[in-house]
This record gives C-alpha cells, structure tokens and sequence, in this order.
C-alpha cells in the first residue's frame, strides 16, 4: 500500500467565497500497487463528519483500510469546514472526483466506478454532490465539464439530509451561515434528487439522537420517487458517529456494535454488484 497526500487547489473566487485563514484542503490516497491484483479497480473518497466545524480523523483512514483491504482504491477528503460556507467544501469534494478521474489511469482506477462516501455532515457533503454534480452554478464555478466531477456512486452512512423539521441544526447553520435565507432550502437534499443522482447505499440507526432517522427515509423516499437504486440499511440500536463501529474507531461501548461494523461488508458487497 502506497500513501500519498495531495493538496487540493480550488478558485473560491469564483464563487464569491474565501479560503479558510491558514488551512489548505488535501486528499489522502491509499493506493494498492497496480501489480497485486487485477485492474482497473472501483475508487471510494471519503469525507469525514464533524457537523461542518471539524472533520473526525475516527471517519477516515480507519475506513479508507476497509474499502483497501476489498480491493478499492481509497481517498480521505479533509475539505474546508465553518467559517466556510457553501458551496467551498462542494468544489472541494467536486475538484478530488475530477483529481482522481485524471489520475485513474496511472492509479488504475476506473473512471466510471468512482463513488464518494460520507459521514453525517460528510455524508451531507457527498449527497451535495451526488444531487448537484449535473447543475450549471457548480460546473461554472469550477470551470469544468459535468462529467468530470460526476459522482458514479453515493455511500451516505448516517448523513445529515434534511434542512427543515428534522435537521441537524448546527450542521445547516454552519453551511450556510450569513447566506441568504434561500440557501437553506436549497441545501436541503430530499428536494435535490433527480434522476442525475447516482445510485445510493445508505444507512443510520434507529436510536441515532443527534441525526434523526427522518434524514435517511426522506432521501430513501426521495430515491425512489426518482427511480434512483438504492440499498438503506436502518439498524435497530446505535448512537451516532459510529464510523466502523469497531474497536478501532470506538472509545466507548456505545460505538461499537458488532452488527453495525458488518456495513462495510455489505457497502463493499453492493459496490462489487455493478
């Protein structure tokens, strides 16, 4: 396994937006050597969770070892958090998918089976771009074509969804601090799915008290109605922020949980199925 960190170079202008004072956004690869196994492979980038003001280290290599260990090549996204606001952290996530696209060939990856993954405000994140990759406003603001940041696949494990009766307030007020009240709406993903999005595994407990469980069934829902496939898994027990849900990532009993930590299998499996 090669390790490699590359920046992550963005115009924010563009967007009228700043970058953060004193933080550069980066992407962490774990590569597979392209003689172990036959090529091209499937690539996951991850973005961790933090509610938008931090991204937890406990959603990120722990997890890229997971999809590395399957035969997937695997990228942590450490994107901009608050004070940035939407949509910085978006052509964060956008820029890496177009990064690994051009690099596929040399990082034997195929350029059609790149999925992003995320963690409740990163799954927030990767469900931003998996709902928005086709629209006008991101592609201009990157200068880029569509289907360099397409996303061909969405993994969203406990994500922040919904900016309405159920959200998790601090992660939208973080987004979208001290942009118009539109934003808001717009941010909210149940309304953003189309027949664009790509298809979806996702999951949440039924017992997470910090990301209601109405996230996942509204964008489920939302899928559905859009003839999007889709495979949810809603576990019976669990709090938020579980991550692998093993011992590695756990610093309590209340995050470990031998039948959540199976998510990966099943994630790893379902990606394997197209």
């Amino acid at each position: 396994m090669k390790f490699k960190r590359f920046s992550i170079n963005v115009d924010y202008h563009r967007a009228n937006r700043e970058k953060v004072p004193d933080f550069t956004p980066c992407l962490d690869a774990y590569l597979l050597d392209k003689a172990a196994q036959a090529y091209p492979r499937k690539a996951v980038i991850i973005c961790p969770g933090g509610g938008y003001t931090f991204t937890s280290k406990r959603e990120g290599e722990a997890v890229a070892t997971r999809f590395l260990e399957a035969g997937i090549q695997a990228f942590v996204l450490w994107y901009s958090v608050a004070p940035a606001v939407f949509p910085v952290s978006l052509m964060e996530l956008a820029t890496a998918v177009r990064f690994v696209r051009s690099r596929a060939e040399e990082w034997g990856i195929d350029p059609n089976e790149i999925a992003v993954l995320g963690f409740s405000a990163g799954g927030h994140l990767a469900a931003t771009l998996a709902t928005m990759w086709q629209m006008d406003f991101l592609n201009d603001f990157l200068d880029s074509e569509k289907e360099e940041i397409r996303p061909d696949y969405s993994i969203l494990c406990y994500p922040v969804i919904t900016s309405g009766k159920y959200t998790h307030a601090g992660s939208i007020e973080n987004l979208v601090n001290g942009l118009d009240d539109d934003f808001i709406d717009f941010v909210s993903l149940e309304n953003r799915v189309s027949p664009f999005t790509p298809p979806t595994f996702i999951w949440s407990t039924w017992t997470d008290h910090t990301v209601p469980i109405e996230n996942t069934l509204y964008y489920i829902d939302a899928l559905y109605e859009n003839g999007v496939s889709c495979e949810a898994h809603v576990y019976h027990k669990g709090g938020h922020g579980l991550s692998v849900a093993n011992e590695e990532t756990g610093t309590n009993k209340t995050e470990i949980s031998p039948v959540v930590s199976e998510w990966t299998t099943l994630c790893i499996n379902w990606l394997n199925s197209f």
